[in-house]
């Protein structure tokens, strides 16, 4: 495939065969999967196409340094969590994987400042990035339950 792709469609295919099987096992076993929620992340050239670039609102992330020479494999855009673009996403992002991996057990997990910084660290700013998340999430599955990790 070589870096960055181009992934088939049959290995896509697979993937997503596998994650339904893994999710049926768990299911199976009395398990609550917990899927991938909208944190945001876009790749860099999202912003060519977005109606309003105020949307692309957090900085842009290096995520690793394994490809210094090529930023395009490790750079994302962050669009900004309170922006109606957000949020349209993260319902459409959540109504799509009910569709796709149900039976749905409402658990979702989005670490959305995962190795990145807010814009804004003001509680009252990240109060509102934190109710867009969950609103979002439940606009598309009114029982979302919002999975948090964290780091010890």
């Amino acid at each position: 495939r070589g870096l960055a792709g181009p992934l088939t469609t049959q290995w896509m295919t697979e993937k997503f065969e596998i994650a339904r099987k893994v999710f049926d096992r768990m299911r199976a076993f009395g398990m609550k999967p917990v899927l991938p929620g909208f944190s945001g992340r876009v790749p860099s050239k999202f912003k060519d196409i977005v109606r309003d670039n105020d949307e692309i609102g957090e900085t842009e992330t290096q995520w690793n340094d394994y490809f210094p020479n090529h930023p395009e494999y490790t750079h994302t855009s962050l669009l900004l969590p309170t922006s109606e673009l957000f949020a349209e996403i993260a319902e459409v992002h959540v109504k799509t994987l009910v569709k796709l991996f149900g039976p749905n057990d409402h658990y979702y997990n989005v670490d959305i400042y995962n190795e990145n910084e807010p814009r804004d660290l003001a509680p009252e700013y990240l109060i509102t990035v934190a109710q867009t998340i969950s609103s979002a999430m439940q606009r598309g599955d009114e029982k979302a339950i919002w999975v948090m990790q964290g780091w010890a």
